[in-house]
């Protein structure tokens, strides 16, 4: 009996001093600071992209990909860093040309601001009286890149819970969307 309550406090101790935290939501504000970290410390600043796409589940926020494409020797790629492997997909070639649209130095990314643009989206939704009061409306993408004069600007997705249906062992989970634009001057578009 002891034995058994040494151990059950042991293993208390060991797992509350690990400082496990869990998922990084892409809409918490203290957690995209971890994820400004990741991505100092994945991508190469310097380097320029067409866009750099922050993933969540259909129905969480919580992070699983950082998306980019980009451009190597006139050819265009794009690879999926994931999270939770820490770790790059192979580039893949795309055949999805972008002509003179500027690039994005991944260096210019300010995560910081989609706390703030997510809940003016929240705000709009409300206003337009799309928000249910018993549903969740998680941020599940966000992505940064340039307008036609080259400034930083981002896209998102909120997307929301309609139902679930079960036949057998299958499962289905419908979800819609709404989604949103930050133009370069920091402002609000509601899209769909």
């Amino acid at each position: 009996m002891k034995k058994s309550i040494l151990i059950t406090i042991l293993s208390l101790t060991v797992f509350s001093s690990c400082n496990f935290k869990g998922p990084l939501s892409i809409s918490n504000a203290e957690d995209l600071v971890e994820i400004q970290d990741i991505i100092n410390e994945n991508f190469d600043g310097e380097s320029d992209v067409y866009f750099l796409t922050l993933s969540g589940s259909k129905l969480s926020s919580d992070i699983s990909s950082i998306n980019r494409k980009y451009d190597f020797k006139e050819i265009t790629f794009s690879d999926v860093y994931f999270v939770s492997d820490n770790k790059f997909t192979d580039p893949k070639q795309t055949t999805t040309p972008f002509g003179t649209k500027a690039l994005l130095k991944i260096k210019a990314i300010d995560v910081s601001i989609i706390p703030e643009k997510y809940n003016e989206a929240l705000d709009i939704l409300a206003q337009k009286k799309l928000l249910v009061a018993d549903k969740s409306f998680p941020l599940s993408r966000w992505t940064f890149e340039t307008d036609s004069e080259g400034h930083v600007c981002s896209n998102f997705t909120i997307n929301y819970y309609i139902n679930s249906t079960s036949q057998g062992r299958s499962k289905t989970t419908t979800y819609g969307s709404y989604r949103f634009k930050v133009d370069s001057n920091n402002t609000v578009t509601f899209i769909k």
